[in-house]
């Protein structure tokens, strides 16, 4: 392909590339030379093709050099170090809070769902899980069916769920029929890569 006379900066990004693998300059001036030579191809076709490309040409130049090769190595370490420190960050964060976010769906509307609707509910809550009523807030209500979102104890969080769980009738009584923690997160609240590295850390 005979690209464009910015061929001077596509061999400056590859200079950079060879000296720091994970530099972005090459890729996306390559995506740009492409699209405004091949414009009947979309972008992210491109974006896509280049992806790939970049991944194989890495390989190849692991195998044929080895200089690139230690840098490769270096810059990966680096990179999960710095992964590894913000999930540890994210897990601490989710570990010292004391209290969990619950959200509640009542069966009912939710105009019919007052103050005094609310603290008799709050005080049911507080009865059924034995803490101190001012220890359940509510956050928010919205309507549909009534979504509650409550903070409160995450010892007594747990200890709702296993009682919803067990269909206790005091809950049903009070026309709740769903309960879930929102936060902290479970493991599962995590997705992608962070969500794996979570499953294996805590399997």
């Amino acid at each position: 392909v005979d690209l464009p006379a910015d061929k001077a900066k596509l061999g400056e990004a590859i200079g950079k590339f060879f000296t720091r693998p994970t530099d972005s300059d090459f890729p996306k001036i390559l995506a740009q030379l492409l699209i405004s030579e091949f414009r009947n191809l979309s972008s992210l076709r491109i974006d896509a093709a280049i992806s790939f490309y970049v991944k194989i040409l890495k390989q190849e130049l692991a195998i044929a050099d080895e200089s690139f090769r230690e840098k490769i190595k270096v810059l990966t370490d680096l990179e999960t170090l710095e992964y590894i420190k913000n999930v540890e960050g994210k897990r601490k964060f989710q570990e010292d809070r004391k209290t969990s976010n619950v959200q509640l769906i009542i069966d009912g509307e939710l105009v019919e769902f007052g103050e005094e609707k609310k603290d008799d509910l709050v005080g049911v809550l507080a009865a059924l899980l034995r803490v101190e009523k001012e220890s359940i807030k509510i956050l928010r209500v919205t309507s549909g069916s009534i979504v509650l979102e409550l903070e409160m104890d995450r010892i007594a969080a747990n200890r709702l769920i296993k009682l919803f769980n067990q269909n206790d009738v005091r809950l049903k009584s009070a026309k709740i029929t769903s309960v879930k923690i929102i936060s902290p997160l479970p493991v599962s609240g995590f997705a992608g890569p962070e969500g794996e590295f979570e499953k294996l850390k805590y399997s």
